[in-house]
C-alpha cells in the first residue's frame, strides 16, 4: 500500500508548494491523453493532491499515523527502551498482526460466500476488511514518518542530496 506522500513522491514534512509542484510533475507524466498515459494512476494522483493540498483533509489523513507513533514512543519511553528502534518494532508488530487479520477476515469472507452466497455477515466481513485496510495505511503512513523524521541529513552525501532535489524527489522516506 502507498501513502498519499509516497504517489506524490513528497516528503511527510513537504510544504504546499512541494506537493503543487509534485502533483503537476506526476500528473503531466501520467496524463490519460499522453502516451503511456493511465487514467488509474492519474485518480490516484488527483486523489493524493486533494487530500494533501487542503490543510484540514491532511491533518484528517495524518493523525490515525501520528496517534500511533506516539503510543509507540510512549510505550518505548515507560519500558526505559530506545524510542526509535523500540517505536519501529512495534509499528512492524502491529503490521504483522494487521496483515494476519486481513488474511484471516479474507478466508472467512470466501467460506461465507461459498456456503451462502452474497448475504448480510459478507457485508459485515467486507467492512471488516476495510477497517484492517484503513489500520495498514495508518502503520504504514506512521513508519513513513518516522523514517522520514529520524534519519539525519548527513545519512546522504551531497551528490544525493543534489540529485534528488533535482529530481524533485524528498531527501528521506
Amino acid at each position: 500500500m502507498t501513502s498519499h506522500y509516497e504517489t506524490l513522491a513528497v516528503a511527510v514534512s513537504a510544504t504546499p508548494d512541494e506537493i503543487k509542484a509534485a502533483w503537476r510533475r506526476a500528473s503531466s507524466a501520467a496524463h490519460p491523453d499522453r502516451a503511456g498515459g493511465d487514467t488509474a494512476q492519474q485518480q490516484a494522483l488527483n486523489k493524493a493532491y486533494s487530500v494533501l493540498s487542503d490543510p484540514d483533509a491532511r491533518r484528517a489523513y495524518d493523525k490515525p499515523a501520528i496517534e500511533l507513533l506516539r503510543s509507540a514512543f510512549d510505550t518505548a519511553l515507560a519500558k526505559g527502551a530506545e524510542p526509535v528502534g523500540a517505536a519501529t518494532a512495534a509499528l512492524e508488530r502491529t503490521k504483522g498482526n494487521i496483515e494476519h487479520a486481513r488474511a484471516d477476515l479474507s478466508a472467512r469472507q470466501g467460506l461465507t460466500i461459498a456456503k451462502t452466497g452474497p448475504n448480510l455477515v459478507e457485508e459485515l466481513l467486507a467492512a471488516k476488511l476495510e477497517k484492517v485496510a484503513q489500520d495498514m495505511r495508518s502503520v504504514d503512513l506512521a513508519l513513513l514518518m518516522l523514517k522520514s523524521y529520524v534519519l539525519p541529513e548527513q545519512t546522504l552525501t551531497q551528490g544525493q542530496i543534489a540529485d534528488r532535489k533535482a529530481k524533485g524527489l524528498p531527501l528521506y522516506g
